[in-house]
């Protein structure tokens, strides 16, 4: 395991291939499972994740058509809206909820590429016991 996790992901699943994991794609599904399910299990992890995430994720609403106009409209503040988590207000959220539950939005979090590599970094490093690198 040591020496896999030193290469490349598609070749460190190459080498769990077996009777029980027929391709490379099954490996890493296999492997993101038991990450999800230690994630789940360990507060420390969830920590570092929750609190990058506070800190870097936009939520995002856009109108989802289709549905009835005039209920459509009791969200329309919501149609076109992004903000970063932290700011957004409790009293907005549970609004976006509403809509999204009335099929008039669709809700979204947006995390840019460096920031999940940066997060993914933090929670490898602290999954080993290591200290988590700097932003």
């Amino acid at each position: 395991l040591a020496a896999a996790a030193e290469l490349p992901p598609m070749e460190a699943a190459a080498q769990f291939i077996g009777k029980d994991v027929p391709d490379v794609a099954t490996a890493l599904a296999a492997a993101r499972d038991i990450l999800a399910e230690q994630l789940a299990h360990r507060p420390d992890l969830r920590q570092v994740a929750r609190d990058m995430l506070q800190k870097r994720v936009t939520l995002t609403s856009r109108r989802r058509s289709g549905g009835d106009a005039q209920e459509e409209q009791r969200f329309k503040t919501y149609w076109e809206f992004d903000a970063p988590v932290h700011q957004v207000k409790p009293y907005q959220f549970l609004a976006m909820q509403r809509g999204e539950a009335a099929k008039c939005l669709s809700l979204g979090f947006l995390v840019s590429s460096d920031d999940t590599q940066h997060l993914i970094d933090q929670l490898i490093a602290v999954f080993l016991g290591k200290p988590p690198p700097r932003p």
